[in-house]
């Protein structure tokens, strides 16, 4: 049975950039074994499957695989496919429309729809607010797995994982050089017989108030490095509330990531924080098509 798909580049206006995503169009009928394959196929850090609507929720069922897994949430296919379906709506109305809901396994997903001609640009709630980990590496573990020294963490701040989805390790370096440095060594990447679950690194620089450059490291979940990583962005949160002054209300901050892989990308972050807890996250960004075409499966 033919299915249309389309690739997205996500977290930019500029195709070839950002993160690349593949989304299935039309994909009752495929069983997880064949959306693994697809995925596999595909080899791009995540694909999508967009199903038809369930009678009791009324809005599409998307999965999210990478090519080892399948994953809750991930924010860079959310935004991607919020940003193909919109462009689908374009496509056939004539009108832009302003906001796509659907549905995860993770929960509800409503995406707010804005951008300009040749893209679009999307913005949702996180259907699941991070939650912090038990176990972390510790900085020379980190150091080591990313082929950085131990004085290249950040001393002053806590190594911590956080988990909007799946476990993501967050670790502060001194310098933009050093996170420029960063190579990873799988012969002393962190185990999951130690951390029980396969763990994402994330180093980041904090180069502003509200800007941190970053990078993606997720060998485990068949993904080496990332050029955008939305829901390890999401899971930041968590992450800046607990080591920075966030202050009470809503907070804005861009994470830049894929700039060393030759893929710049751009994650907008927001954090609604009331009496010093967090009670939302958005996370938002744009994206281009830049292919469309069939699967003979």
């Amino acid at each position: 049975m033919p299915r249309e798909f389309v690739t997205m580049d996500v977290f930019t206006t500029a195709v070839g950039t950002g993160n690349p995503l593949a989304v299935v169009f039309g994909a009752d009928g495929l069983d997880e074994t064949r959306m693994q394959m697809i995925a596999r196929e595909f080899n791009l850090s995540e694909t999508t499957f967009v199903f038809s609507a369930r009678p009791d929720k009324g809005v599409p069922v998307v999965r999210i695989f990478t090519p080892a897994r399948e994953l809750p949430f991930a924010g860079h296919p959310v935004i991607g496919t919020a940003a193909a379906l919109a462009h689908e709506i374009i496509k056939s109305a004539g009108a832009q429309p302003t906001a796509i809901d659907f549905e995860v396994p993770a929960g509800l997903v409503h995406a707010k729809i804005s951008g300009r001609q040749g893209h679009v640009a999307a913005t949702c709630i996180v259907p699941r607010l991070p939650t912090l980990q038990e176990r972390s590496p510790t900085p020379a573990q980190a150091a080591a797995a990313l082929g950085l020294i131990e004085a290249d963490v950040l001393a002053s701040l806590s190594i911590q994982t956080w988990d909007a989805g799946y476990p993501v390790t967050f670790v502060p370096l001194t310098t933009r050089e050093a996170l420029q440095r960063t190579k990873v060594d799988l012969s002393k990447w962190p185990s999951t017989a130690e951390f029980g679950q396969p763990v994402s690194l994330f180093p980041y620089w904090k180069s502003h108030a509200q800007k941190f450059n970053a990078r993606m490291f997720a060998p485990m979940l068949g993904i080496r490095e990332d050029p955008a990583t939305g829901g390890a962005v999401a899971a930041m949160a968590g992450h800046i509330l607990a080591c920075y002054d966030a202050g009470n209300g809503l907070s804005h901050y861009e994470i830049e990531q894929g700039v060393e892989m030759g893929r710049p990308s751009r994650i907008d972050l927001s954090l609604e924080i009331v009496d010093g807890s967090l009670t939302r996250v958005l996370i938002g960004g744009a994206a281009v098509e830049f292919s469309r075409g069939t699967l003979s499966i």
